[in-house]
């Protein structure tokens, strides 16, 4: 017997074994299905989504102890202007720029608010439902997600200043209803 040949074919039989452990390895170590940006942008639209139902929420509720939500208060004294890079100080703002500071801007997420009303347009004599932002911080990214809610201003809520002076009583003050606002957040990861 040759030992010279029987040492070659060990060394061949052991380096095989060798690259079929390492590309054993290579398999299980690196996932077969790469997260791929819209499989990532789904797990991050999904979170955002959540967050914004979330906030949303937080900032259109009214407690037994305050008589308007934060959003609301601050709509009630908003001049109409819109207010670029956050919620600007002004009577009416502080719980909202508080609780939109401490969710968005510290987590590093922008956002936009819209204000979706019916107006009136007298020179048409037609009821027309327009949306102007109340806060804007620029164009969404990509993965962008807008949550809407109703909110519903009364005649009761405050005097004829900000929102009420923007919009019209729409059922001309046969019920408490004044008009309905619909609410965009639109958030997105910086």
């Amino acid at each position: 017997m040759n030992l010279r040949a029987q040492t070659f074919t060990f060394e061949a039989m052991m380096s095989l074994v060798i690259l079929t452990l390492v590309i054993l390895l290579i398999v299980f170590a690196v996932p077969l299905t790469p997260l791929t940006s819209s499989a990532a942008n789904i797990q991050v639209e999904n979170a955002l989504e959540k967050y914004g139902v979330d906030v949303i929420n937080a900032i259109t509720y009214e407690s037994l102890a305050e008589r308007y939500s934060p959003l609301k208060e601050a709509l009630l004294f908003w001049d109409g202007e819109t207010m670029y890079g956050g919620v600007e100080s002004y009577p009416g703002s502080e719980r909202l720029k508080a609780i939109l500071n401490q969710t968005f801007e510290k987590e590093g997420i922008a956002y936009n608010i819209e204000i979706g009303y019916f107006k009136f347009d007298a020179a048409n004599g037609t009821i027309d439902f327009v949306t102007i932002p109340f806060v804007w911080n620029g164009y969404p990214s990509d993965n962008a997600v807008t949550v809407s809610k109703v909110l519903t201003i009364y005649d009761s809520d405050g005097s004829n200043q900000g929102i009420k002076a923007l919009t019209f009583n729409v059922d001309g003050n046969t019920s408490e209803l004044y008009n309905v606002l619909e609410v965009r957040l639109t958030i997105w990861k910086m």
